[in-house]
């Protein structure tokens, strides 16, 4: 080598060596190269070189630290119009629960009208937050849509009247009558609604039999008799025992007399009577079935007879089968008291 080339030489190793990172010049000989350590390439076009970035010789400063928050309450804060507005709410809403409070219907209209700028919390308006219903006190009514008792007054009243034309209805259909429901009049064979213009009919097809019962009787009184009463001839009759003492409260006996049969039940007006000597004392009864005693009974007709001709009127609306016709006083005969009755008739 000559000593330009030894030159170049030096000088080249001289520039290379200043070119070059702190860090390879410091790199101790025989670790080889080691790209990851050298950082971030500087790539220099107008030089054609490339130098590497060199690590710091001291850390860099921390960062200053960020600045806290400033403090912020959960909720916006409210206005004064805000508090005065929700304090006139919560005394409406404190005065409808209760509605015999003073000043509740002013105080819900005053509250009313002031629903702008309202906080959500205190108005009801919709946030998207689920807004507890307001606690209601014991005892409490509630609310009432309007118009509500009116309706169900008139649904009330409405029913009413519907039930009482369905029982005018009902009424009408099936109430008391004998011709199937119709308003006119009954028809003549009905036995409890006679026709009081009529005169009395005289009731056929009846029969009889004597009436003596114990224990003052012995149930027996003329029996072969008895039909003269009913075969329509005065000239024939049936007659009573003649008895020595007269009949009656304080007589041998309280009475005698005869039992009729109708056939069926009938509404009954009148009892004549054709009697053999005069005077004779008539009780009429009128039962639905046969009887063994009067006692306890009350007569339809009473009637003191004083001729041979005689007419017990009945008691209006009497009806009935049985017809008995009850002497309690006899005329007076040759060797006693006996009657004697030549025709009986019922009349309806």
């Amino acid at each position: 080598m000559s000593d330009s080339q030894a030159d170049s030489a030096t000088d080249g190793a001289t520039d290379g060596e200043a070119a070059a990172p702190a860090t390879a010049r410091a790199r101790p000989a025989g670790t080889g190269d080691v790209p990851t350590q050298a950082g971030v390439p500087i790539f220099d076009d107008e030089a054609d070189e490339v130098s590497w970035l060199a690590k710091r010789a001291e850390p860099p400063p921390p960062p200053p630290d960020f600045e806290p928050p400033p403090e912020r309450p959960l909720f916006a804060p409210e206005t004064p119009e805000e508090i005065e507005a929700r304090r006139r709410r919560a005394a409406a809403e404190a005065a409808a629960t209760s509605p015999t409070a003073p000043g509740a219907a002013g105080a819900a209209g005053g509250a009313g009208g002031d629903n702008d700028g309202y906080w959500p919390w205190a108005t009801g308006h919709t946030t998207g937050a689920v807004i507890p219903h307001p606690v209601r006190e014991p005892g409490a009514r509630r609310d009432e849509k309007p118009g509500r008792t009116w309706l169900q007054l008139a649904g009330f009243l409405g029913a009413l009247v519907a039930l009482l034309i369905v029982v005018a209805l009902a009424y009408q259909v099936l109430g008391p009558s004998d011709d199937g429901g119709s308003n006119g009049p009954a028809s003549s064979d009905s036995p409890s609604s006679p026709l009081p213009s009529s005169d009395p009919t005289p009731i056929a097809g009846i029969t009889a039999a004597p009436f003596d019962p114990p224990p003052d009787g012995n149930g027996e009184e003329n029996d072969d008799s008895v039909p003269n009463a009913l075969d329509g001839d005065p000239a024939t009759s049936w007659s009573t025992l003649t008895y020595r003492q007269q009949l009656g409260p304080n007589g041998l006996k309280s009475g005698v007399g005869l039992q009729l049969d109708l056939g069926t039940a009938q509404n009954l007006r009148q009892v004549r009577l054709d009697l053999g000597g005069s005077p004779t004392s008539v009780q009429v009864f009128v039962t639905a079935d046969p009887v063994a005693s009067v006692e306890g009974l009350e007569p339809a007709g009473t009637a003191d007879v004083t001729g041979e001709e005689g007419t017990v009127d009945l008691a209006e609306g009497t009806t009935g089968q049985y017809v008995t016709v009850w002497l309690t006083s006899l005329p007076s005969v040759s060797g006693g008291f006996r009657g004697e009755i030549a025709e009986v008739q019922v009349l309806g």
